[in-house]
């Protein structure tokens, strides 16, 4: 008679991380300074899957803080990302297509100007 058994599962998922850095115009982190009202920044909003599977039917929202005003002309985004701008709730809901969040893959950014 086996006096015990052992299982190993293996949880197989992606593992998205996403993130958000402010950058002056020029190119500069500064994440962590403050910043003088009526001063263009950029949010970079890098994502990655480091999990051990793919992603499907991926999303990033992000929520503007009420001072600020989104720049729609100045929007880099990776291929095939799309956007939506909700102006009552400034809401940018970022649509990412499957096969930019496949393991393996490099991290891809966004860029808008606030």
């Amino acid at each position: 008679m086996p006096f015990g058994c052992i299982f190993n599962i293996e949880i197989i998922e992606p593992e998205l991380i996403v993130l958000k850095r402010v950058e002056d115009i020029a190119g500069n982190d500064i994440t962590t300074q403050g910043v003088n009202l009526g001063q263009s920044l950029d949010y970079v909003l890098s994502f990655n899957n480091k999990g051990n599977d793919h992603a499907t039917n991926y999303t990033i929202r992000d929520v503007l803080p009420v001072n600020v005003t989104l720049d729609e002309g100045n929007i880099t985004l990776p291929p095939g990302v799309t956007y939506t701008y909700d102006l009552a709730t400034k809401t940018v809901l970022f649509t990412v297509p499957d096969n930019l969040v496949k393991i393996g893959l490099p991290s891809y950014s966004i860029r808008i100007r606030v």
